[in-house]
This record gives C-alpha cells, sequence and structure tokens, in this order.
C-alpha cells in the first residue's frame, strides 16, 4: 500500500513540474513564431505582433499560478501583479489586433498573412480574462476537503486547519519545534510540516520580527542554519514573510520552508521541512499544504491570557 502511495506522490510531483513547464515552452514557441511570421514583407506586422503579446500574457500563469517558480526557488508572482501585467498585455494585443484588420480591409490584396493571427487574438483576449477571473474567485474560496479528511478547529487560536490525509500522519509533538501546535509527518521522503500558533508578545508585533524569531529557534536547535531567500508571501488574505533555508543537524542536510504571519496579535508559523535532497519536494508540498491554513475570525483578537489548546474538533 505504501509503495503504491509513494509511486502516486512521485507520478504527481512529475506532472507538477513538467506541465508548467510544456505549457511556457508552448506559448514562448508560438510568440517566436508570430515574430518571425511577422518579418514576412506581406504580413500585417500589427496582426502577428498582436498573438504574439496574448501568447507571452499566457505564460506567466504556470510560473504563478501552479509550482514552478517555488520549484526553481524564485519568488512566487502575486496574483494581483500578475492580473496587472496579463491586462496591460491583452488590451495592447487587441489593440494591435484591431488597427491591424483595419489596415488589412484597407489594402486589399497587398497582406496574404495576419488576418488570422488577429481574430485568434480577439478570440482569446477574453478567454485569459476569464482565466484570470476564476483564478481570483479561487483563491477566494474555501478549500474543498476530500471525502474521510477533516478540518481541525483551534478556536483558542482563531484558526483552522483541513488536514492533509494519507500519506501523513499527525504526530504528538515535534523534535525540532516541540512547542508546535499542530506537527504531521511524511514518509518517503521523510517530511514535517508544523504549524506554531500562539498570541504575539505584543499588539505591534511585526512579522519581520516573527521571521527573527523563527530564524533563532531553528537555529536554537540545528548545527548551521542559512537562510538563501526572505521575500513577502500570501496565504488566503494572510500577508507575510517567506523564508527558505538550509540546516545542517547532525551531519545531515536539510531544508526548510517557512511561510509567517503576525496578524491582530496573532503570530502563526507554517514550515515544512526535510531533507535537502528533496529540496523540490518540500516547496511543491508547501504550496499545497499552506491553503489548507484559515484565520477562523480574521478581525479577532487574542483574550489577555491565552492557554494552549491541545485537542482538535473534527467538524
Amino acid at each position: 500500500m505504501f509503495l503504491a502511495l509513494d509511486i502516486v506522490n512521485i507520478l504527481l510531483w512529475l506532472l507538477a513540474i513538467l506541465v508548467p513547464v510544456l505549457i511556457v515552452l508552448a506559448f514562448v514557441a508560438g510568440a517566436i513564431q508570430c515574430w518571425v511570421i511577422s518579418r514576412r514583407p506581406r504580413t500585417n506586422r500589427k496582426c502577428a505582433l498582436a498573438l504574439m503579446l496574448l501568447l507571452i500574457a499566457w505564460v506567466p500563469l504556470p510560473l504563478a499560478l501552479g509550482t514552478l517558480a517555488p520549484l526553481l526557488g524564485l519568488p512566487p508572482l502575486s496574483l494581483e501583479f500578475l492580473t496587472l501585467v496579463c491586462s496591460a498585455l491583452i488590451i495592447a494585443a487587441a489593440v494591435l489586433a484591431v488597427i491591424g484588420l483595419r489596415e488589412f480591409s484597407g489594402t486589399q490584396g497587398y497582406y496574404t498573412q495576419g488576418r488570422r493571427q488577429a481574430v485568434a487574438t480577439l478570440l482569446g483576449g477574453p478567454a485569459l480574462v476569464i482565466v484570470l477571473i476564476s483564478n481570483v474567485v479561487r483563491d477566494r474560496s474555501e478549500v474543498v476537503v476530500p471525502p474521510g479528511q477533516r478540518v481541525m478547529r483551534f478556536d483558542e487560536l482563531n484558526f483552522k486547519f483541513y488536514s492533509p490525509g494519507e500519506p501523513w500522519t499527525q504526530l504528538p509533538t515535534n523534535s525540532l519545534i516541540p512547542r508546535a501546535t499542530l506537527a504531521f509527518k511524511h514518509t518517503r521522503p521523510e517530511l514535517q510540516f508544523l504549524i506554531i500558533a500562539e498570541p504575539a508578545l505584543s499588539a505591534d508585533y511585526s512579522a519581520q520580527q516573527l521571521a527573527d524569531e523563527a530564524i533563532a529557534e531553528v537555529l536554537a536547535v540545528v548545527d548551521r542554519l542559512e537562510v538563501v531567500y526572505r521575500g513577502p508571501t500570501k496565504v488566503r488574505s494572510l500577508e507575510g514573510i517567506r523564508l527558505h533555508s538550509r540546516a545542517e543537524r547532525s551531519g545531515q542536510a536539510y531544508y526548510c520552508e517557512h511561510r509567517l504571519f503576525a496578524t491582530n496579535g496573532w503570530n502563526y508559523q507554517l514550515l515544512v521541512w526535510g531533507r535537502e535532497k528533496d529540496t523540490e519536494f518540500i516547496a511543491y508540498l508547501m504550496e499545497w499544504l499552506a491553503p489548507r491554513f484559515e484565520q477562523l475570525d480574521p478581525s479577532g483578537r487574542p483574550p489577555t491570557s491565552t492557554n494552549s489548546v491541545e485537542a482538535t474538533t473534527p467538524v
């Protein structure tokens, strides 16, 4: 049974890498072909370049919404930035297509290529807009929990988490950070996922302070720690900091990814860590696990004194 699950996980991991790469290559090849066509004497350049811009607009989608960027160790593009860039390219492509078609019809018999590219641009632009809108809606929507998985509520810590199910197993504690609120273990490859939730030391505690605290906490239990990336991140409505780091412990090399949020007096840390050789799989899993975390009340603040919660309530 475990072998079958391992094979499925490996296949899903390969698909997560190959599909975005193939999509990007296909659109890049199409954009290059449009440029080549535009150089021909009797091709309306505006029509060809319009489709080239539209194909370029499609390229960031797998980079931002898939897993290619984190797998390459690059900071992900935000959905807002992606929408802005794509919208500008769509508008420019539509303007070029309309002008090109007018030139095409105004000089009948001269241009022999370009009409199909312009028509494809005017049809493909709205399709890209629909894709962007659907991803924005999906980004704001609830995670769909498959049958057999639980919603774990921590009312006193103001969050819930959608249990990942097999092949993950919940641990009572964690050797890296014993005070973790939730700890899960993944076998083959061996990885751990932690959630640390607690009231902040002060009402104005920042994500930058939390990031420094997280680094110091991990550094205290490993022999060496190197932060290789530090930048902004967003999970649902929470905005915070992401850390990518390499660590050594008892002669073993590890790779860690943090998502850190400080909001309304609450501190939340999401952490996936495992062997350094599994870096790409760790990046993929963090992108899959992080959206399963959600605050119960985004405006809620911790009480004056909050006891740690040791049990979860399945829904």
